[in-house]
């Protein structure tokens, strides 16, 4: 990293719960930033304000997919992307809560719990991406974990953690 360089580092945060409300497994990974979100976050904060509000609204929309590709700089949509359904329904792209910095606070927080309840299941998640939009939009951030088959009325929680260093 280049001195004086601002950049947003995120861990995420998996957590596959059972339908009793049994923690069945967390994990814990660092994500990437797309080429479109590095630029987007150094046009958020150096942009004109007509740069800015061209981008719209954060990058609060938590996706799922069950493409197994590792994840590149170069994506600009989530491979695989689940979409709500009968059969995936509760798993489709959905605004996630944002949880902003006070004071001398350092970290965002993205969360969203996902329960499945589609029919007739199971289905396989193993990637999670933040989007800019509820349909459509930007790929910003993108993570790959380990592959969790979920059954009808289990829940995946996706916690982006996002931190910026310098």
């Amino acid at each position: 990293m280049q001195l004086g360089q601002i950049c947003p580092k995120a861990l995420v945060t998996v957590q596959h719960t059972s339908s009793a409300g049994v923690l069945l497994d967390e994990q814990h990974i660092s994500n990437l930033v797309t080429n479109l979100g590095r630029v987007a976050f150094h046009t958020y904060l150096y942009g004109a304000g007509g740069q800015r509000s061209a981008l719209g609204g954060g990058f609060n929309y938590i996706a799922l997919s069950t493409d197994s590709a590792a994840p590149n700089v170069t994506d600009s949509v989530l491979a695989g992307e689940i979409v709500e359904g009968v059969g995936t329904a509760g798993l489709g792209r959905a605004l996630g809560t944002v949880t902003l910095p006070t004071g001398t606070g350092t970290l965002t927080a993205i969360q969203k719990v996902f329960t499945y309840t589609g029919v007739p299941g199971p289905i396989t998640v193993q990637k999670a991406a933040l989007f800019d939009a509820a349909s459509s939009g930007v790929l910003r951030h993108e993570v790959a974990f380990t592959p969790r088959t979920l059954f009808t009325n289990e829940t995946l929680t996706v916690t982006f953690s996002i931190t910026f260093v310098g």
